[in-house]
């Protein structure tokens, strides 16, 4: 979390939405905490869609895109 620049924007499917931080799920699962018409949500961090020009800190999440196997 401290290696990313939040907030952020991200999208999921295809909806535009403001990260606001990041939790935990067990020992392995990283949640997106995502913001979108008032409404505040949990994600899986995996589901996000990101424009890496845009996140600072962008290439730790393509790094546990890349451990996860995904």
């Amino acid at each position: 979390c401290d290696n990313l620049g939040l907030p952020f924007p991200a999208k999921v499917v295809g909806e535009k939405v403001t990260v606001t931080g990041l939790d935990m799920a067990g020992e392995e699962r990283i949640l997106a905490v995502c913001k979108n018409k008032g409404a505040s949500y949990r994600i899986d961090i995996l589901d996000l869609e990101i424009d890496d020009q845009k996140v600072t800190g962008s290439q730790w999440l393509a790094a546990y895109r890349r451990w996860s196997n995904i």
